[in-house]
């Protein structure tokens, strides 16, 4: 029916849950990364940039213009919101509109000269380990990267 989405049950509260291995996985990464999310906003600080500006910087790929309703999709906002965000970083000569050569109605974003070189002095700053992983073995570290790129590769396999 119009207007009815289906419902979730809610999430159980409480202790992590001792008899699903991936429901205490998904818990203890999900209370590692709130933990440390400060740690995230302390970048974007250090490159004078809001949380949604670096997201929109990050999702950019260098040589590649795309439309302001696909970064808007990637954002998880709406339109309207990228207007800002890119009229805020463009001021900054990091981003740049270009017309779309098949329809003229349609602007392309594209990271410039010097937003190519300062994203990439942002990822090398957001790809630092945080402590905790920091703080692991290389035989622990090597194994938590070899999971997490079966689960990258299981959740890209899912989404096609």
């Amino acid at each position: 029916m119009k207007g009815h989405r289906s419902r979730r049950p809610a999430p159980k509260r409480g202790p992590i849950s001792k008899t699903d291995p991936g429901r205490e996985a998904w818990t203890l990464l999900l209370r590692l990364l709130r933990a440390d999310q400060g740690a995230l906003l302390n970048v974007w600080a250090e490159f004078d940039l809001s949380s949604a500006q670096g997201d929109l910087l990050c999702s950019l790929e260098p040589g590649q213009a795309v439309t302001m309703v696909s970064l808007a999709r990637v954002l998880h906002c709406h339109d309207s919101n990228v207007t800002g965000l890119i009229d805020r970083l463009e001021r900054r000569g990091l981003l740049e509109r270009r017309g779309d050569p098949k329809d003229r109605r349609v602007k392309l974003i594209a990271l410039t000269k010097d937003g190519e070189k300062f994203r990439d002095r942002l990822l090398d700053r957001l790809f630092d380990p945080l402590p905790f992983i920091d703080a692991l073995t290389l035989s622990d570290k090597t194994t938590l990267r070899d999971i997490l790129r079966r689960a990258s590769e299981t959740r890209i396999a899912s989404a096609s």
